[in-house]
């Protein structure tokens, strides 16, 4: 092969360097269940009451966000 050409074609990946470009991947979505989902959204509200609220910055209601956010996706 001329030099040009070696420098266009793109470097072989072996087995290993393959495997760990799909380990980086974000895992698939999972099925929401709309029943949990629903719970956690009525407990962040009533956990979290009004935006900018003072119980809105609390760790409780950023606990119940994340509830929120892994339930509903």
């Amino acid at each position: 092969m001329p030099e040009n050409e070696l420098q266009l074609a793109p470097p072989k990946r072996d087995a290993t360097e393959e495997a760990r470009s799909y380990a980086v991947k974000p895992p698939p979505k999972s099925a929401v269940d709309p029943r949990a989902c629903e719970r956690a959204r009525v407990n962040q509200e009533l956990v979290c009451g009004a935006p900018y609220s003072y119980k809105s910055r609390s760790p409780i209601c950023t606990e119940a966000y994340a509830i929120y956010r892994d339930n509903c996706g």
